[in-house]
């Protein structure tokens, strides 16, 4: 019997249920990934969330970052007043949980990178990632011409976003990650002029891609 829970135990360790929280994946994230917050300065933010304080620190650049959320599968961070990341553990059907990591620069206009990994920080490349599309694919998903709209009216329209750029959210809540278009280029009033036209899409994570 002795013999039987002792292997039962062993197996265990091995069950995907172990699988690393994000506070871990947060903590042996290697340096080289995000060169302005060390290990010292992410453990800090980590004391301050279990007091139950704003977690604030003074990044190596000087700017000061922020992580807004952390739960046992996500994190929203502000790094500085121009970048936010978010990082999101996505469940496999065959093997630990992979990890999602959106970082959007808003310069002035949103962009964002999209990254995966394993748990062990190796880099993960998932072709045709997004509906058997990849990132830089999905922009051009992100406007449609309605019904009761006019080719020469819709093409103009379409002509004035220029550069076609996009970023992305992930869901604090479940495995959905949504694209939305970028106006760099465009006025207030430009922009209110192709709301008609524009669209989000939203994928959600079936295992072992967003679909």
């Amino acid at each position: 019997m002795k013999k039987l829970l002792f292997a039962l135990s062993f197996i265990f360790v091995f069950l995907p249920g172990n699988a690393k929280s994000m506070r871990e994946m947060w903590l042996s994230m290697p340096d080289s990934l995000m060169p302005y917050m060390n290990k010292n300065l992410r453990q800090e933010m980590i004391d301050f969330i279990d007091m139950k304080l704003h977690a604030d620190v003074k990044n190596l650049l000087g700017d000061n970052s922020r992580m807004d959320t952390l739960t046992s599968n996500y994190v929203h961070l502000t790094m500085d007043t121009l970048t936010t990341v978010e990082m999101r553990l996505l469940p496999q059907t065959d093997t630990d949980s992979l990890l999602c990591m959106v970082t959007t620069v808003a310069g002035p206009a949103k962009e964002s990178d999209i990254t995966f990994f394993d748990s062990n920080w190796h880099p993960v490349y998932l072709k045709g990632a997004f509906g058997g599309k990849d990132q830089r694919e999905i922009a051009s998903e992100l406007i449609s011409r309605p019904d009761t709209m006019k080719e020469k009216r819709y093409e103009d329209l379409k002509a004035m976003i220029d550069p076609m750029m996009s970023y992305a959210k992930l869901s604090s809540s479940d495995g959905d990650i949504t694209f939305l278009l970028s106006f760099p280029m465009l006025t207030k009033e430009d922009k209110k002029m192709i709301e008609s036209i524009v669209l989000q899409r939203k994928f959600k994570w079936d295992g072992k891609r967003f679909n």
